[in-house]
């Protein structure tokens, strides 16, 4: 089997991408403290610990965070999302957040796990660039809200279903041409 020469390429354009998009996206971390994000934290996080454990409910956000906006926070902007995913499904999901969140993490961590036996170099890379991938969306759901796009939350969803072992899925297809040929 040759070399993946295509994950050096995919290597070098990430880096060069990276070299030219870092300097506007640093330039806009510069402006965020001017954008409110951070003075709504401590708002959520008092209406997640009012609301727990059952939660708000999902997409109850804008209607709870009016009824709880300080008079000191107010301003021309209009606050419709926390700019924190982690907080707002917190707010809005109560306990059911944290355990289905920990439930992904030991999924990920699960299929991680089994690379440790793969003879398939290009899956388990395939695999470990995918777990990137999703980690860089999940730290910027820490200051944004990328995976309620609709967008990103395909982009995400993809990533996870590159993580499925293809095994499985052969192994399926077997058992179905199995079935169908003992009905003949």
């Amino acid at each position: 089997k040759g070399q993946p020469w295509w994950l050096l390429a995919i290597a070098f354009l990430v880096v060069v991408i990276v070299q030219i998009a870092v300097g506007a996206v640093l330039a806009r971390f510069d402006t965020i403290a001017d954008e409110g994000r951070f003075v709504i934290w401590p708002t959520v996080m008092t209406m997640a610990r009012d609301a727990w454990p059952a939660g708000t409910g999902i997409g109850s956000f804008t209607v709870i965070y009016d009824a709880y906006e300080p008079i000191s926070d107010l301003s021309a902007s209009w606050v419709n999302e926390a700019h924190n995913e982690f907080l707002q499904q917190l707010l809005e999901t109560g306990l059911v957040f944290p355990v289905l969140f920990i439930g992904f993490l030991g999924w990920v961590g699960s299929r991680l796990m089994s690379l440790r036996h793969s003879r398939d170099w290009n899956y388990a890379a395939l695999s470990w660039a995918s777990v990137a991938a999703m980690s860089i969306l999940m730290v910027a759901s820490f200051v944004d809200y990328p995976l309620r796009t609709a967008a990103l939350g395909c982009v995400f969803a993809v990533l996870c279903a590159l993580l499925t072992p293809l095994q499985s899925l052969e192994g399926a297809g077997r058992k179905k041409r199995r079935r169908s040929a003992g009905n003949t």
